[in-house]
């Protein structure tokens, strides 16, 4: 035809017998031979068509009879690769006629160790658990039926193999350990190939059992928590989601604790903290619901000797110094108790620094050098001396320890103030009376001039009665402006008369006194006593 070529058509076919067999696939331009084709001849058939749809009449050619090339293949593997699936190694073989081919199944580790074994099936292999994390390979060797071998093709899985999907078949919080202050995990049981990274996650509920919330971990697959003081008597919830080691995830599944058991009741960081005028204990416990703790206090000398303060039971633990504490160091110590009453080991802290505070009052006041540790009874009583100064600050001239009760030595027991001048510093005839012993009629005392006390011949200043009657004055009582009474003879034995105040204030030193109440002397003289007389 003249004219421009168009979709002009190509047909091939196999001579069969004489005849003609149109092959399949062949209405191209090209036709590749076939394996059955090897001995027959082939005829390509073409027909001219122009642009505008015009057909030419067809022609055909032969070709000569094929021959077989050498024997080769084209390999590849397929299906899911995978435990438990089966893969099959499809060949497609050229070189006349196939005979059966020479095949090799391999698995090839991550370091490259490469270890064969031979299938049930020639081309087909169910992959095993134990192929899990291998990567499975074939090599085929084309083979044609009269012996000729072609080259050896292979073909490889595209990774190593997975496993199933993974589950969780078991999951377990262990129940051995699980006590405040213990260590928590997780057993599970995993399945569905090499495990990559499963994530774990931990919830803490209420002491009811509900309410879970969920415990900060630093990574997702945390298979262990501890256990903190605030989670005694809660539970624990773990939520497990397997993940293979491709990637793959599974289902999550959860488990849950029994409830967490309180630990040994604990202080820790025990330290004494100063607050203004005051010190306070502290420290972290640890141990179920606290209870009533138990709080000591030690005051340790600068020799470091060590004296319990006090020690109480529940409260703040607080201590506030006082004078015995000054110059010296303070400690801490506390007992952790449990609501239940179980109870812990003594803490102590550290020492504080040394009380100053109290350093001005000494210093101002009562000594320049404080003690440690102040007296909690008045000071013994100085021993009387052998005479009385003139000028007495006690207004009897009579020591303190005489001023407390005046307790003369070396007399008779009902004399009083029946005492030898050495040690009194009074005067006195030898012979002894009821009340004081006397020489002359009522002379009362009979005393040196320096003793401050006035002779019976001459009225004291203060004294309202005569002569006769002339008893003792006292300088520093009349300066006060006391008034001297009556005492009815034979009542002067016990000195403990009331009035000691009275005269203190100005009034009068006694209100005749019944005869039980003896010489009404203050505890200090210096006060300033009235005067006594005695009829």
């Amino acid at each position: 035809l003249d004219c421009r070529e168009g979709n002009s058509r190509y047909v091939w076919y196999r001579q069969v017998n004489g005849g003609y067999h149109r092959l399949p696939g062949g209405t191209g331009r090209t036709y590749v031979p076939t394996a059955d084709d090897v001995g027959q001849i082939l005829t390509a058939e073409y027909t001219p068509v122009c642009i505008d749809g015009r057909e030419g009449a067809a022609v055909r050619t032969d070709s000569s009879p094929i021959t077989a090339s050498n024997p080769r293949a084209v390999l590849k593997l397929v299906g899911d690769f995978q435990v438990g699936s089966v893969i099959s190694a499809e060949a497609q073989y050229i070189g006349g006629e196939a005979g059966t081919p020479i095949v090799q199944w391999y698995r090839v580790s991550d370091d490259g160790d490469v270890e064969q074994f031979n299938p049930p099936q020639l081309l087909s292999y169910r992959i095993a658990p134990s192929d899990e994390g291998y990567s499975i390979g074939v090599q085929y060797t084309p083979m044609r039926i009269d012996g000729l071998q072609g080259e050896i093709v292979e073909a490889q899985t595209p990774g190593p193999i997975a496993g199933y999907s993974p589950v969780v078949k078991s999951l377990v919080i262990r129940p051995d350990a699980l006590q405040e202050g213990g260590t928590a995990g997780v057993v599970a049981e995993y399945s569905g190939g090499q495990e990559g990274e499963s994530l774990i996650e931990w919830f803490i509920s209420d002491e009811e059992g509900d309410n879970y919330t969920a415990i900060p971990v630093e990574t997702k697959n945390t298979r262990f928590i501890v256990l903190s003081g605030n989670m005694a008597y809660k539970r624990l919830k773990v939520s497990f989601t397997p993940v293979r080691k491709d990637g793959m995830k599974g289902s999550s599944v959860a488990a849950l604790s029994t409830f967490i058991k309180a630990g040994p009741p604990m202080a820790k960081d025990v330290e004494l903290l100063a607050e203004g005028n005051s010190y306070q204990g502290v420290f972290k416990y640890s141990g179920g619901h606290p209870g009533s703790h138990q709080h000591r206090w030690i005051r340790v000398s600068p020799e470091g000797a060590e004296t319990t303060i006090s020690q109480t039971i529940g409260g703040k633990g607080l201590h506030i110094p006082t004078k015995d504490d000054n110059g010296c160091r303070l400690k801490y110590a506390v007992k952790p108790v449990r609501h239940d009453g179980t109870a812990g080991d003594w803490v102590f802290s550290g020492l504080s620094a040394v009380i100053r505070q109290f350093d001005d009052e000494y210093s101002s006041g009562r000594s320049s050098n404080p003690p440690a540790v102040a007296p909690s009874t008045p000071p013994p009583a100085a021993p009387q001396p052998s005479s009385i100064p003139a000028a007495s600050t006690q207004g009897f001239g009579v020591p303190a320890a005489a001023a407390q009760g005046f307790s003369a030595p070396a007399a008779a027991a009902s004399s009083g103030f029946s005492t030898p001048s050495q040690a009194s510093g009074f005067s006195t005839p030898a012979a002894p009376s009821p009340g004081f012993s006397t020489a002359a009629a009522a002379s009362g005392f009979s005393t040196p001039a320096a003793s401050g006390f006035s002779t019976p011949s001459v009225p004291s200043p203060g004294f309202g009665n005569p002569a006769a009657s002339s008893g003792f004055a006292v300088p520093g009582a009349a300066a006060q402006g006391a008034t001297p009474n009556s005492v009815p003879q034979n009542t002067y034995g016990a000195w403990g008369m009331a009035g000691a105040a009275a005269a203190a204030q100005g009034q009068p030193a006694a209100q005749a006194a019944p005869a039980s109440s003896g010489w009404g002397v203050p505890a200090a003289a210096s006060a300033g006593v009235g005067a006594w007389g005695a009829r």
